[in-house]
């Protein structure tokens, strides 16, 4: 496919390793008050862009936070938080947008979605690392809740 246009993606991912056959590669991009939600699987000649319009009072604002595949979908995270989620039904695509979580007030510096030991966590870091928040998401509510610990697992951000 071309790769012209790759500039604008604010982030990208893939549901599986890139050199298979069974891989979908996708990628966001923010064009006022419309997401761009872009992707291709092994073997397409064309990227397929769907585009969704947002209400500006409810923007999804797309982070550098790279997508996660996740039980058959897409999620992303936005830079305040917010959850998107981005998945192929009958081949067309479909976009969700979730509540986030309660982060302490102040400056959010970035904010990170990851997958651990079965779960999507978000990670949530304050200006110059003051505080660091880790939530889950509760399926299937769509709802962040607190982690406490991470019990035996390390997170590198």
């Amino acid at each position: 496919p071309s790769f012209e246009f790759l500039a604008g993606f604010l982030s990208v991912g893939f549901s599986t390793c890139p050199t298979s056959s069974d891989c979908t590669t996708v990628g966001i991009i923010n064009a006022y008050h419309t997401i761009l939600v872009c992707y291709f699987t092994f073997g397409d000649e064309e990227w397929h862009i769907c585009p969704f319009g947002q209400d500006h009072e409810d923007d999804f604002l797309p982070g550098t936070s790279s997508p996660v595949y996740f039980e058959g979908a897409f999620y992303f995270l936005d830079s305040r938080g917010y959850l998107g989620l981005f998945e192929l039904i009958d081949g067309e695509g479909e976009w969700y947008v979730f509540a986030k979580p309660q982060i302490p007030s102040g400056h959010l510096h970035s904010s990170h979605l990851i997958e651990c030991d079965g779960q999507l966590l978000s990670v949530f870091i304050g200006e110059m690392g003051e505080w660091v928040r880790v939530f889950k998401l509760e399926q299937p509510k769509m709802k962040w809740a607190p982690v406490k610990s991470l019990g035996n697992h390390t997170l590198f951000i």
